[in-house]
Order: structure tokens, then sequence, then C-alpha cells
């Protein structure tokens, strides 16, 4: 579940930094977790790490995965790179202003819209619009050590109209105006010193995310006027501090964030409706010992022990954390178990009954204890292999304490919750990966990966079923292939390289579980309605998508020594316009159930140039 996962940037969690996080959802509704197009560019970033397992003992808050993002800091000349693509305008100022300061600042402006106007394609009729900016300013002293004061921002919004003529339409979705607003913030300071034999590095951040999606019915009897039947409105607030003192083999870590939600949801059709707020103090003391021993210093373990705490509700967690990993001639083995837990979504803790009355406030974190037993390493030098397994449980998962009801929170997106919910629920999730990769002297890489995966759940009818998400089974394929031109100099001296490049990658893999729609109930009340008892018993297609990447790259180097690149890139996603599967709903006006499908073909030209 996207739910699980979440986002950290210099060391302190941050909201979804994703464009449209309504983006593909079953019902177009506001999610904390979605979303098409990241705002923070990679160029903006030193490096970025995805821990989907066995954290170590300095990340909380989590059962699915982590993001762990940290700041660029420029070590060469000022350099300006503009991008025209066919989405969109970019611009990125990034370098040394003097041996003490510098910056990394980067603008995008972006119109999925000029696809549908020029291309044709389509985008599900959709005005797609999102622009953001990223900024770092660092500052090196010599005694009081390197400050960086950063920020992240950015603003997304779908406009859907509906066809005013009426026998154009074909969805229930085109009797609807729908307008979706989204906007996302963060301003932060980070400041790194040595003290005496240790590291001391604290990080101070404010942020926001608020997204609101509005539905109007039209009146065709009355001019097309507009009634607001559908509003989703989602606040995050959160002040967040980290400090982290580490000295040797031992560090030690304080995360202190204070959380602020405002939700107001309506759906008259549905008859729902939910308001409230919620805010408190989510307090993450942490530490953690890293040895080495052994002939060879082959033998490390780092444990660790991580707690949580929420002020809200009064709930804690304590969470034990431990890796070891074995440096052998074959490889590296390695093995490591964490328990971790999980504060539960805004729209879980903010549910009210049908006399509004807040219903969940009280509920316990989700745990989770995970177990993973990989080992990599080489085969004759040039094959990297990778092999994984896992398994992990999942407890105090929120569900219906009703003998008849197999709904789950770890399956839940944005569903409307209206009974109280209790902490009994179980999951479990276990899995096997490898991966193999070759690179060959010609400057050609192939990479191919395979898992097989099972993901159980059980509700409060005491059944054990599939998940949304058990797909059981992913395989992917990436090639790359570079070839570089003869150097030459120009007449006027300068010294000319080129590069081409060509790169595919292609995935199949097990569609989402769907639960079995009843039609007549749906009918009768005008929206999609389950089959509970039969819930994720279908499953959808399997997902095929080929993606294709062409690159032409002139760098020119004048007499002088300065530098001018310029790349042409066109990627191609999805390549053979496959339709796949996204989901499945009751469409009013068709009166019968329709399948909704993934995007197309969809081309992406783009120009790039750095001076």
């Amino acid at each position: 579940n996207p739910n699980g996962l979440k986002w950290y940037l210099e060391g302190v969690e941050i909201p979804n930094p994703n464009h449209t996080p309504n983006a593909g959802t079953a019902g177009d509704r506001v999610t904390s977790g979605g979303g098409g197009v990241n705002m923070i560019k990679p160029q903006f970033l030193a490096y970025t790490t995805f821990y989907n397992g066995g954290f170590t003992a300095n990340y909380g808050n989590a059962i699915g995965g982590v993001v762990g993002m940290q700041l660029d800091e420029p070590r060469e000349d000022l350099r300006l790179t503009s991008t025209i693509g066919i989405i969109g305008l970019d611009a990125q100022l990034k370098g040394r202003l003097n041996d003490r300061w510098a910056i990394n600042a980067n603008a995008r402006y972006s119109t999925v819209g000029l696809l549908t106007g020029l291309l044709g394609l389509d985008f599900g009729g959709e005005s797609i619009n999102y622009y953001d900016i990223n900024g770092s300013l660092s500052y090196k002293s010599n005694k009081a050590g390197r400050f960086k004061l950063f920020t992240v921002a950015g603003v997304s919004n779908n406009i859907f109209e509906a066809p005013r003529d009426t026998a154009l339409r074909e969805v229930n979705k085109d009797r609807f105006d729908i307008d979706f607003n989204s906007v996302m913030g963060l301003i932060g300071i980070s400041h790194e010193l040595w003290v005496k034999e240790g590291y001391l590095r604290t990080t101070i951040a404010q942020s926001g995310w608020n997204s609101t999606r509005s539905g109007y019915l039209l009146d065709e009897n009355n001019d097309f006027s507009r009634t607001l039947l559908q509003r989703d409105s989602l606040r995050h607030r959160r002040f967040s501090y980290r400090s982290l003192y580490q000295r040797g083999e031992i560090s030690a870590e304080l995360r202190a964030t204070h959380l602020s939600y405002e939700l107001n949801n309506f759906d008259s059709l549905a008859q729902f409706e939910a308001t409230g707020k919620l805010s408190g103090w989510l307090l993450q003391p942490n530490i953690s010992r890293r040895i080495e021993f052994g002939r060879f210093r082959r033998h490390s373990i780092e444990a660790g022990f991580h707690t949580m705490y929420f002020t809200h509700n009064n709930t804690w967690s304590a969470e034990p954390r431990i890796n070891y990993a074995y440096k052998g001639r074959a490889g590296v083995l390695r093995f490591s178990y964490g328990f971790n837990s999980q504060l539960q979504s805004p729209e879980v803790y903010l549910s009210t009954d049908g006399n509004s009355n807040l219903i969940n406030q009280d509920l316990d974190f989700t745990h989770a204890h995970h177990l993973n037993l990989g080992w990599t390493g080489k085969i004759f030098s040039t094959n990297s292999v990778a092999v994984n397994t896992y398994f992990q449980y999942l407890e105090d998962i929120p569900i219906l304490d009703n003998a008849n009801s197999s709904f789950s929170v770890v399956n839940d997106l944005n569903s409307f919750i209206t009974q109280p919910l209790t902490n009994t629920g179980e999951g479990y999730n276990y899995g096997i990966e490898a991966s193999w990769q070759r690179y060959f002297d010609n400057d050609l890489s192939i990479t191919l990966n395979g898992a097989y995966y099972q993901s159980k759940y059980k509700g409060g009818d005491g059944v054990w079923r599939d998940t949304r998400y058990n797909g059981s089974y992913g395989l992917n394929a990436i090639m790359a292939k570079n070839w570089t031109g003869k150097d030459y100099y120009s007449k006027k001296g300068n010294s000319i390289k080129k590069k081409y490049g060509v790169y595919l990658r292609g995935v199949y893999a097990g569609g989402l579980r769907e639960s079995p729609i009843d039609e007549a109930a749906s009918q009768l009340t005008g929206r999609t309605i389950f089959i509970d008892s039969e819930a994720f018993t279908l499953q959808n297609r399997p997902i095929f998508k080929i993606d294709l990447r062409l690159l032409w790259q002139k760098r020119v180097t004048s007499p002088d020594g300065s530098i001018h690149t310029s790349t042409l890139s066109l990627d191609i996603q999805n390549l053979t316009n496959q339709q796949n599967e996204a989901f499945q709903y009751y469409d009013v006006l068709q009166g019968q159930v329709v399948t909704k499908y993934q995007l197309g073909l969809i081309p992406l030209l783009a120009w790039r140039r750095t001076f």
C-alpha cells in the first residue's frame, strides 16, 4: 500500500512530494500517498536511497518503505542548465559562488495539456498543470560548520469539464465538472558540525500539504448550472526537528515532529461526511551501534533501538533492529530483523459516524516484524548477482470488529469509513527476488530481475485473503547501450565529443486484485458497491509495458576551458500502446461495470542545454 511509504529529506520526514496525488485512484479522490510526477528533481539531490525492509534504527513511522534523499552540495563552478521539453520548461542554476557559498536552484513549469492539444493523446479529458521550485543555499565555515538553507514547493491542478453536448457523454464522470488542486511546500535549514571526535547534524523544517477536490453535477435543464455534490479536502502541517550525534561506532538521534491534520470531506451521493482536526507530537528517539570483528573484519553487526510516542492519543512503541553482514570471497551475505510501527493515515483517525462523532481517534500504531536474508556477489568479475528473501508479519491493523466484514486498512486508499475500527487485524508478505546484471566491454549493460511474492491479510470475518496488492510476480529487463563518437576539433579550436544512447525497459507483472461488484446494489444506490464476502478474489490481467529512450549528446570544450553541453532525448512510455487494466467500477450512465485502463503511449521530447 502506498500509504506505507515515507519520504525523508535531509533526515526529516516530509509530506508526499508528488504532483496530482489523486492520479490513478478509482474514485479520483484525494490521497496522501499518490501522484504522477515528483516535484524534487534528481539534479537537486546528492543521492537517493530506497529502504524496503529491515530499516536501521534511525528510520521510523513506516512499515512499507522509506525514500531517503540528501541535498547535493555543488563543488564545480557555476553552471546554468535550461530544458525545453514537450511537457514544459525547466531551468537550473548550480555551482559554487566562491570558496564558502554554493547554490543549487531549479524551477519548472509543465503543462501536460500540451500533449492532448498538439498530439491528441488522451489523458482522460483532463487539463493537468503543475509547476515547482527546488532551492538550496549552503555556507561552509571553518569553525561553525556547514549550513544549508533549502526549500521545495509545488502546485498542481486537474480541471475536468463535462461535455455540454449530452450526446458526447460516455461515462458517468461526463456529468460532472471536477476541480482538483494540490499544494506542497517546505522550508528548512540543516547544520553539520564536527565536535571533538564526534559528528553533529541538526535539521529543522516547516512543511505543509493541502489537496482539495470538488465535484459539481451539471443541470442540463438549467443552462448547465453546477451543484456541489462532492468535496475532499485534506491538509497536513508539520514542524520537524532532527538531531543526530555520531561518535565512532555509536550514533544517537532524536526526531520530534508536530503533526497537524484537517479533514473536510462529504459526498452527497454516498451520504457520507467526515470533518475533523487532529494534532500532536510524534517523538522518535533512537540509538544504534555498529561493530566489525573476525579475521579481516569480515563480520559486521549494526544493532539499534527505535521508539515512537504519539502525544495525541498516548500511543507508543519500542522497536529493536539488527543487521548482520558477512563479507566473503563469494560475496556479501546479509540478514536483518526489524520491528517497525506506523501511524494510521489522517483519513482513518478523522473518520466519523453518522452523527459526525470522531470514532477512531484512539487507534494504536500498526506494527510489523520484518525479516530479510540476502546475498550479493559477482561471477567472473563482470556479472553481478543478488538474491533476497523476506518475510513480514503485520499486526494491529485496523479492521471492523464484525464477523461478516472483510475490510482492512491494509488495502485502503480512500474508503468511506463510518464505523469504529479495532487494532485486531493481521497480514503477512513473503517473497524471493533475484537480479542479474552484466556490463560488456562495448558500453553495453543488461539487467534482469524477477520476483515471486505473496501478500495476505485477515479481516473481521477471520478469513485469510489476497491483499489488493498481491500481484504474485514481477519480471523486469533493462538494456542500455552507448556509443561515443570520435573526438574532433572545430575551425574555432573547440574540442567536440558526441555520445549516442539507446535504452530499453520491459516490465511484465501480475495485476492488482479487485473485488467483484454487486451490479444490482450499485444500480440501486447510484455508486459502486463491492461484494464484501468475495473481497479481492479477482485479478486484473498481467501488466506489460515497454519504455524506450533515445539520446544524442554533444559536449563542446572551448580553448578558454568553458564547457557547453547539448542533449536531445526522446522518451516513449508504453511503446506498444498496451491497454493495461487499472480498476473496475460501476458506471451509472452506462448501467454496467466498466474497466478503466492505465495511460497508453506517451512520447516525451526534450532539449537540454548546459553552459
